[in-house]
């Protein structure tokens, strides 16, 4: 069983999009998927619940100890967290449990710090569980690469420690739209195409960073 889990020290950095749309990407690979949406906001499991898309099923979780009960349970190929915003005992919990750790991260300075915190997290629970996991994957998002932030963006995040992905995925009107319109742009045909393909991109990378 592979386990992502989708985390960040500051909320609105667009973890909930990822984590739905990789869940998604899996199961439309035949592989039995569990969503668990340990945000308090419970916004993956009500989205998922209104797409009703095969092979994944969601459940959620209230604090560290029934995150680890539904991970401990789980009868499925991938199970994907979505982490709860900030660094709560819950998202400690995520990183025991976790093969890989997906920090997202926006081209914001409050974004890049805190995208630090969480990278500092990840790094402690790496050392606790004596090996090399977590592994590790920041993900810039929501980024404009035509502007001067974005760009400097790209630059400032391979300085936090931990391995960037080479994927970016652009801000774009249809992925913000997406979950109004209770589905994902893996659904949205021509006019969502280019974000299904950075999607697609991402999570072969993410895919290929967990040996699967």
């Amino acid at each position: 069983m592979l386990t992502w889990a989708f985390l960040n020290a500051k909320g609105g950095v667009g973890k909930t999009v990822l984590a739905v749309h990789a869940a998604v990407w899996h199961a439309a690979k035949g592989r039995r998927v569990l969503v668990i949406d340990a945000d308090a906001q419970a916004s993956s499991s009500t989205w998922l619940a209104e797409c009703a898309t095969p092979g994944v099923v969601v459940a959620t979780a209230a604090d560290a100890e029934q995150l680890q009960r539904r991970v401990a349970g789980a009868d499925a190929d991938v199970v994907v967290i979505d982490g709860a915003g900030g660094l709560s005992t819950a998202t400690r919990q995520a990183l025991v449990l976790a093969d890989v750790a997906v920090v997202p991260c926006g081209a914001s300075v409050l974004d890049l710090r805190a995208a630090r915190l969480a990278v500092d997290l990840v790094q402690a629970a790496r050392q606790a569980r004596g090996g090399g996991k977590p592994a590790a994957r920041l993900v810039l998002n929501r980024v404009q690469l035509h502007t001067t932030l974005g760009q400097e963006s790209v630059q400032a995040i391979t300085q936090l420690g931990e391995t960037a992905c080479r994927t970016v995925i652009r801000q774009r009107t249809c992925l913000a739209d997406a979950a109004g319109q209770a589905t994902t742009v893996f659904s949205m045909g021509a006019a969502a195409a280019d974000a299904a393909d950075d999607l697609d991109k991402l999570f072969r990378e993410l895919a290929r960073c967990a040996g699967n």
